[in-house]
């Protein structure tokens, strides 16, 4: 459902995180609107949990992060 690349940046580390909207709502047997939401986010200090959250509906996406 979901990938994860890696990019260097001089501030952190930056991931990206792919999901299929597309391919889980098909399976639902729903038309989204969003066929896939990238979400990029930079990783700063290794040592420190972050969690990323991604609330998703066939016509509308949120996100948000803690650490």
């Amino acid at each position: 459902m979901y990938s994860s690349g890696e990019e260097r940046s001089g501030n952190g580390e930056d991931y990206m995180v792919e999901v299929d909207v597309d391919a889980y709502f098909a399976s639902q047997g729903i038309v989204p609107g969003y066929k896939q939401v990238t979400i990029l986010v930079r990783i700063v200090n290794a040592q420190t949990n972050y969690r990323i959250g991604l609330l998703i509906t066939p016509f509308a996406h949120a996100t948000w992060s803690t650490r």
